[in-house]
């Protein structure tokens, strides 16, 4: 009106839920979860800062960085990788579903350490390139705490708007172990600003509270901000509609997940290839050929998209296109861990006269 551009009223409270799995040994954690997600009538998801309890950064230890360029560039070696990430993205009731890799670096923006997360963008038949985005990751070295800082996320995928609505980060490379009788705060603590600039505030504890005979933790920030711990209560099941995975000339297995409950299924998918052993003992082992993350809302059906890594592409050729797989499915929180393990079939899709390879 009268040559002004007009303000965005739209609200921004996207919600801010965190989860953990537990390992074998007591008060030990294979993995953290984070999944933060918004309506189609708030603004887009700018940029995400977490802090993590002290113990978190333990998964890290011994883990090599992934220098530079190839941290920018999305080409970071597997043993630097720390983690999975999934994305739903577009507008309306049948979003994309994107999965892809984290990776521990060096040095980034000012912080001793970074992450480079590392998402192909191929949405049904489009392929979309490779988004990268980095975030700078350091220690208090007073308190032990994890703080992770976001660039702003990609709005867009080689000019499609991507309109992203959830994102999920994994961080499952090793374990960490926690102090149930110390008082330090096990809650994770998370800002997300949207691409308009407005920030919300919020809390959550996967991993319980401190031990009773502590005073009472105080969040400054949180109080006067008025956000409240966010909580999520309800049940899922997440479970495989078809036993074939097809799979593309460039390594991309099509996994299809169906969430049934009342809350987003979150969690992360693992492809295990028989080969040959080594062992004189053993005729065959299994070996890690293909991971990645999801997030499924409740009800929903998803097709989630795996890479494949280089032992994977080459057992699937040398098996001439069709290779017997195990699919193990790990759901981690907001609701207790479901894991199981399906037996699969990998087939190459089929490419007629005139298709694209």
């Amino acid at each position: 009106m009268n040559g002004t551009p007009c303000s965005d009223l739209r609200p921004f409270g996207p919600t801010f839920q965190a989860g953990s799995a537990a390992a074998g040994e007591l008060d030990t954690y294979d993995s953290l979860t984070l999944l933060v997600s918004r309506t189609d009538q708030e603004q887009q998801l700018g940029t995400i800062a977490i802090q993590a309890p002290p113990a978190v950064a333990q998964m890290f230890a011994g883990v090599p960085p992934c220098g530079e360029p190839q941290a920018s560039e999305g080409a970071c070696p597997m043993s630097s990788e720390i983690g999975a990430v999934a994305a739903t993205a577009g507008l309306g009731a049948d979003p994309a579903y994107l999965s892809g890799d984290i990776y521990l670096t060096g040095p980034y923006d000012g912080s001793p350490q970074g992450l480079s997360i590392v998402v192909p963008v191929s949405p049904g038949p489009f392929e979309l390139g490779t988004v990268v985005v980095r975030a700078s990751a350091q220690i208090d070295p007073g308190t032990g705490r994890l703080s992770i800082a976001s660039d702003r996320l990609p709005t867009t995928a080689d000019g499609v708007p991507l309109q992203l609505k959830a994102l999920l980060l994994q961080l499952d490379r090793g374990e960490f172990k926690i102090n149930p009788s110390g008082c330090e705060s096990l809650a994770i603590t998370g800002t997300t600003t949207s691409t308009q600039g407005s920030s919300v505030l919020a809390s959550a504890d996967p991993l319980g509270a401190p031990s009773s005979s502590c005073p009472p933790a105080q969040n400054p920030s949180l109080q006067e901000s008025g956000v409240s711990p966010s909580t999520a209560t309800g049940t899922a099941t997440v479970s495989l509609i078809t036993t074939h995975i097809t799979t593309s000339a460039r390594g991309l297995a099509t996994v299809k997940l169906t969430c049934t409950g009342t809350i987003t299924c979150n969690g992360k998918l693992t492809l295990m290839g028989k080969t040959k052993s080594q062992d004189k003992k053993k005729r065959f082992e299994m070996t890690t050929i293909g991971t990645g993350g999801f997030s499924i809302p409740a009800g929903a059906t998803a097709t989630v998209k795996l890479t494949l890594n280089a032992r994977g592409r080459a057992l699937l050729k040398a098996d001439h296109g069709r290779l017997n797989a195990t699919l193990t499915i790990l759901k981690s929180s907001p609701v207790p861990t479901q894991t199981h393990s399906e037996g699969v079939r990998l087939v190459q899709e089929k490419v007629g006269r005139g298709t694209r390879r």
